[in-house]
């Protein structure tokens, strides 16, 4: 598994949990990004990345630390 798809795993276990928590839809989450549901779904799977202000964004509305988004591969 490679680095970005290992922080995909990482992201769609924080954002499922805060989905579940909140009650949250993933069009909530994509209209607070800011992004399409289909840029999201894009970004989950790890074809694409989080800008920096999409991961802090994010990061506040689940409520962690940005550097919480992502699995180093030494950890």
């Amino acid at each position: 598994m490679t680095s970005n798809n290992t922080n995909s795993v990482a992201i769609r276990e924080r954002l499922g949990a805060y989905l579940e928590r909140t009650g949250a839809t993933k069009q909530s989450v994509a209209d607070a990004l800011g992004i399409t549901t289909v840029t999201l779904a894009s970004k989950l799977r790890g074809d694409s990345q989080f800008d920096l202000d999409q991961a802090f964004k994010l990061a506040d509305l689940i409520g962690c630390k940005v550097d919480e988004l992502r699995v180093r591969p030494y950890a």
